[in-house]
C-alpha cells in the first residue's frame, strides 16, 4: 500500500509547489512568476494592475498590439524580454487621436525593471495626426514615486512619439538604444497641475546606452526644440555618467543633445562622463530670467563635433570643472553661431578646469584656427554684461582666439535683497588695468545717491539696505581704483518686502534675517492693530483676517548681538478671490473655486450643510474661511453613521485651509457610534495638506475628531476651542504633525490629542488641554513623539482615562512607562523646563529619545 501511494504523494507535492509558484512565488518568496506570450500578455498585465505586488514576467515570443497600461501603487515588476519585442498600439478615439499616455506608466510606489527587450510604437496608431497633443505621449512614463530601470532595452518611437516622459519619477538607463523619436528621447517635465516650485521634480540617470534622433527626414511634425534629453518646468535633474547622445540635427532652432528649456526652473544637468556628439548644439542651457535658473555642470566626458558645444543663454548657468569640449563641426554650422562655448542673452559661464578645443585624448587640434567667429573656443555675444562671464583657468592646450574680454565681474549679478537686510558681493578683475583693487558704491537705478534712505550704504563689499528704503532697485558698482570711469562692473539688486495676505500665515527663519540657523532668537512683531495678529516662539506669523495695518515689523533678537528687523507687507485679498457665503450653495461654490492663489470666504450668516463640502485637492490654493462669528452646522442626510457617513465635512488633501472666527459643529444627526465622519480631515495627496485653526474658532459637538491629521498632513492651532467633540479633539496619524501655540481642547471622551500611528508628532508651545478623559494619548505605532516646549502650555484636569483615573499624558502599548500593555517601543516624550502639569504628573522625569521612565502606573 505504501509503495502504491508514493507516486501520488510526489504528484501532489508537485501540484502544491506549482500553485505556490503561481500564487506567491514559492516557498518563502513573495514574487509572482509569470511566463507570458501573445495570447495572454495583455490580459495578464491588465489583471495584475489591480493587484499590487512583486512580479517577475518572462516573455516567450514577440508581443503585438499591447494597448498600454497604468500601474498606480505598490508594484514591483520585472520584465525579462529574452530579446523579444513588445509593440504598443495605443487606443484611439473617433478622430484617430491617441488617448493612451504610455506603454507602461508607473505612478506612486510602482517600479518597472526592463531587461533585454525591444519596445516599439505601432505607426498605425497615427499619433502624428494629433499635433496639438505635443509632448504628452511616450513609450514609457514615470510619475511622482514611480521608477523605471532599463538594461539592454531598445525603444523605437516609430518617428511618432517620445521615448520616455518623466513627470516626478526616476528613470535609470544602464544600456540599450532610444531612437526614432518625434520630439524627445527623454522628457523631464511636470503636468500643468504640478508646474510650480514645490513640484518634487524627476531624475534621469544615464549610465550607458545611446539616445539617437534617428532618421532626420521624418515626415511627422518636428519641433524646433527636439532634443535627446529635454529638461523643462520645475526641479528636474539629468545625471550623465556614461553613454552617448547624438543625431539631434534640427537646424535653426534649439535642437540639442541636451536642452534645458526656457520654460524650466531650477533644472540641472550634471555630466560626469559619456559623449555628446553630432548634434546641432551639444548642450543648450536657457534660464528665462528666472530666480532659480537652469544650470549645467560639466565635470567630465566629451562634448565634441557639434555645431556648438555648449550654448548658454537667457540667464542660464554653465560651469565647467573638467572634461573636454572640442571645436565645432563644419558640416553642422549653417550660420555664425558655432563655437566651443557660446554665451549670449546674459548667459553665465564659469570655467575652472577642463579643456576647450581639445581632441578626445586632450591634445590640441586645429578646430580653433581660422575664423574665430565660427570656431573660437569661447564666443561672447552682446548684450551680455561683463559680470556674466568668468574664466579662472585655461588648460595647457586651450585655444582661445576670441580676442579681448576684459573687465570686472560682479557676483551675484541680480540678487533680490529684503529691505532691512544685507547682501555681500564679490568682484573679480580680469586684466583690467594694472591693479586688482576695486572701490564699491551704490546708487538708485538712475545713478543718483540723493534718493537713498539714510541706512542704505556700502561697507566694503557688503550692501546694507535701510528698512524704509523706497527705491525698487539699487545699482552696486565695483570700479577699478585706477580707472573708475571706464572700467567697472555692476550688479542690480531688486528690493523686496516679504508679503503675506491678511488672514494667512508664514514661518520665518533665522536665515531669512541673516542670522545663523543654530542661534536661539526671540521673535517680536510690531505695527498690528488686532490681537489675532501675532508671531509665535518659532517665528510662525499669523495675520488676522480683518487686520487694518498694511506693514508689520518682524524682529529677531539673538541672545547676544543686535536685533534684526524687516518689514512685512500685510496684503489684502481682493477682486475675484473674495467669496461671500450665506447659504449652503454659496459656501459650496466658494470651496469649488480651484484657481491658484489665496481665496477668502466671508461667511455672512449661519449655514446648515447637508453633504460634505468639496475636497480641497488642488495645489497652490489657500482658503481663508472667516466666519465673523457665524456657524456652519453639518447636518448630513441621511445621518452620518458607519455606512453612509462622508469622510469629513471638510477634507484638505492639498493646499492650505485657515479657519478664523467661525463655529463648526455637528447637528442633531450625530451618530451614536465612535466611527462616524470627522468634522475636518487633513491628509496628503502628492502634496501636503495643511490646516491652521486661529482665534475665535470653535469646533464642537461631534462623535469622532474635530481635526484628523493623517498621511503626512500638517496642522497648527494658534487659538480657538475644540469643545465636546466626542472621541478626540485632534487625531494625528501616519507621519503627520500638529503644533499647538494656543487655544483650548476640552470635553473629549478619549483624549484631547491622540497620536496613534507611526512617525507622527504633537508639539505644544502653549494653550490648554483640560477636561478630557486623557490630556494627550500616544499609542500603538513606532517613533511617535510628544514634544512639549517650555513656553507655558498647560495640561490639567483631565480624568476618566482607563486604567488611570487622571492622566495628563498616557503612553499605551510601550515596553516601558505608564499604561504598558504591548510590545511596541520608542514612544518619545520631551518636556521643557517651564511646562505646567497642574495637579497631575508634576514629578515627570524622563526624557530625550527613550521610552518614558516616568512615575509608576497607579
Amino acid at each position: 500500500m505504501k509503495s502504491f501511494l508514493k507516486p501520488f504523494g510526489i504528484i501532489a507535492f508537485a501540484v502544491v509547489i506549482s500553485l505556490l509558484m503561481a500564487c506567491g512565488g514559492g516557498l518563502g518568496d513573495d514574487t509572482v512568476y509569470l511566463t507570458l506570450d501573445q495570447d495572454n500578455f495583455a490580459s495578464e498585465m491588465a489583471r495584475i494592475a489591480g493587484l499590487p505586488g512583486v512580479y517577475s514576467i518572462t516573455l516567450t515570443e514577440d508581443i503585438e498590439d499591447f494597448p498600454g497600461i497604468d500601474f498606480n501603487g505598490a508594484f514591483k515588476i520585472t520584465v525579462i524580454g529574452g530579446d523579444y519585442s513588445i509593440t504598443w498600439l495605443p487606443e484611439e478615439d473617433d478622430e484617430d487621436i491617441v488617448t493612451a499616455t504610455a506603454m507602461f506608466r508607473m505612478r506612486q510606489a510602482a517600479s518597472l525593471d526592463l531587461r533585454n527587450v525591444t519596445l516599439l510604437f505601432d505607426e498605425e496608431a497615427e499619433f502624428g495626426k494629433n499635433t496639438a497633443a505635443g509632448n504628452t505621449q511616450a513609450v514609457l512614463r514615470a510619475d511622482i514615486g514611480g521608477t523605471i530601470k532599463l538594461t539592454n532595452v531598445n525603444i523605437d518611437g516609430g518617428e511618432l512619439v517620445n521615448g520616455i516622459n518623466i513627470e516626478g519619477g526616476n528613470v535609470t538607463m544602464e544600456s540599450g538604444l532610444i531612437e526614432n523619436l518625434w520630439e524627445f528621447g527623454v522628457m523631464l517635465r511636470s503636468s500643468s497641475e504640478q508646474n510650480n516650485s514645490s513640484f518634487p521634480g524627476g531624475t534621469f540617470t544615464m549610465n550607458g546606452g545611446t539616445i539617437n534622433r534617428g532618421d532626420s527626414t521624418f515626415t511627422t511634425p518636428t519641433r524646433d526644440d527636439a532634443s535627446g534629453v529635454n529638461i523643462t518646468q520645475w526641479n528636474n535633474t539629468f545625471i550623465m555618467n556614461d553613454g552617448t547622445i547624438s543625431g539631434w540635427l534640427h537646424t535653426g532652432g534649439q535642437s540639442a543633445g541636451v536642452l534645458l528649456h526656457n520654460s524650466g526652473r531650477n533644472g540641472t544637468f550634471t555630466m560626469n562622463g559619456g559623449t555628446i556628439s553630432g548634434n546641432f548644439h551639444g548642450v543648450t542651457v536657457r534660464g528665462n530670467q528666472a530666480a532659480t535658473p537652469n544650470k549645467a555642470e560639466i565635470k567630465g566626458g566629451f562634448i565634441k563635433d557639434n555645431g556648438t558645444g555648449i550654448r548658454v543663454r537667457n540667464d542660464g548657468i554653465a560651469i565647467m570643472t573638467d572634461g573636454i569640449i572640442s571645436g565645432s563641426d563644419d558640416e553642422l554650422i549653417t550660420d555664425s553661431t558655432g563655437a566651443g562655448v557660446r554665451i549670449h542673452e546674459n548667459g553665465s559661464f564659469t570655467k575652472t578646469g577642463g579643456i576647450i578645443n581639445g581632441d578626445d585624448d586632450g591634445t590640441n587640434n586645429d578646430n580653433g584656427q581660422g575664423d574665430p567667429n565660427l570656431k573660437g573656443a569661447i564666443r561672447v555675444d552682446a548684450p551680455v554684461q561683463p559680470h556674466f562671464f568668468f574664466v579662472e583657468a585655461f588648460g595647457a592646450n586651450d585655444n582661445y582666439p576670441m580676442g579681448e574680454i576684459l573687465g570686472i565681474y560682479v557676483t551675484p549679478a541680480t540678487p533680490t535683497v529684503m529691505r532691512g537686510l544685507s547682501q555681500a558681493f564679490t568682484a573679480t578683475v580680469v586684466a583690467s588695468g594694472t591693479t586688482t583693487t576695486v572701490q564699491w558704491s551704490v546708487t538708485d537705478s538712475e545713478g543718483e545717491t540723493s534718493t537713498l534712505a539714510g541706512g542704505t550704504k556700502m561697507e566694503g563689499n557688503v550692501l546694507f539696505v535701510d528698512a524704509e528704503e523706497s527705491n525698487a532697485t539699487l545699482i552696486v558698482k565695483a570700479a577699478c581704483a585706477t580707472n573708475p570711469i571706464t572700467s567697472y562692473g555692476i550688479a542690480t539688486a531688486t528690493l523686496s518686502n516679504p508679503s503675506l495676505h491678511k488672514g494667512a500665515f508664514r514661518q520665518f527663519t533665522n536665515v531669512e534675517l541673516g542670522i545663523a540657523a543654530d542661534v536661539e532668537v526671540t521673535w517680536n512683531m510690531t505695527g498690528s492693530t488686532l490681537s489675532g495678529t501675532k508671531i509665535h516662539p518659532t517665528g510662525f506669523l499669523t495675520i488676522a483676517a480683518n487686520e487694518t495695518a498694511s506693514t508689520l515689523i518682524i524682529t529677531a533678537t539673538p541672545a547676544t548681538g543686535d536685533p534684526v528687523g524687516i518689514p512685512v507687507t500685510a496684503q489684502d485679498v481682493t477682486g475675484a478671490n473674495i467669496h461671500t457665503a450665506s447659504t449652503e450653495a454659496e459656501l459650496r461654490a466658494a470651496f469649488t473655486d480651484r484657481t491658484a492663489g489665496v481665496h477668502r470666504i466671508n461667511l455672512t450668516d449661519d449655514v446648515t450643510v447637508t453633504t460634505a463640502l468639496p475636497d480641497m485637492a488642488v495645489n497652490n490654493v489657500t482658503i481663508i474661511l472667516y466666519g465673523d462669528g457665524n456657524t456652519i452646522t453639518y447636518q448630513p442626510n441621511p445621518p452620518a453613521n458607519d455606512n453612509t457617513g462622508a469622510t469629513a465635512l471638510l477634507r484638505v488633501r492639498r493646499g492650505f485651509l485657515i479657519l478664523e472666527n467661525v463655529t463648526i459643529e455637528m447637528g442633531s444627526n450625530v451618530p451614536n457610534t465612535n466611527t462616524g465622519s470627522d468634522l475636518i480631515r487633513v491628509d496628503n495627496n502628492t502634496q501636503i495638506g495643511t490646516i491652521v485653526v486661529k482665534e475665535d474658532t470653535i469646533i464642537k459637538n461631534h462623535s469622532r475628531a474635530a481635526v484628523d491629521v493623517r498621511d503626512n498632513g500638517v496642522g497648527f492651532m494658534t487659538g480657538g476651542t475644540f469643545n465636546t467633540v466626542g472621541r478626540e479633539g485632534v487625531r494625528i496619524q501616519t507621519g503627520s504633525t500638529f503644533t499647538m501655540f494656543g487655544g483650548t481642547i476640552t470635553g473629549t471622551s478619549v483624549a484631547g490629542v491622540r497620536i496613534n500611528n507611526a512617525n507622527s508628532s504633537f508639539v505644544m508651545w502653549g494653550g490648554t488641554i483640560s477636561g478630557n478623559a486623557v490630556g494627550v494619548r500616544i499609542e500603538r505605532q513606532r517613533n511617535a513623539r510628544i514634544d512639549i516646549k517650555g513656553t507655558g502650555g498647560i495640561i490639567t484636569g483631565n480624568s476618566g482615562g482607563t486604567p488611570n483615573t487622571t492622566a495628563s499624558i498616557e503612553l499605551r502599548d510601550t515596553t516601558a512607562g505608564v499604561h504598558s500593555n504591548g510590545s511596541h517601543s520608542r514612544r518619545i516624550l520631551e518636556i521643557g523646563a517651564d511646562d505646567k502639569f497642574v495637579g497631575n504628573f508634576a514629578d515627570v522625569e524622563a526624557i530625550a529619545d527613550q521610552n518614558w521612565v516616568g512615575p509608576a502606573v497607579p
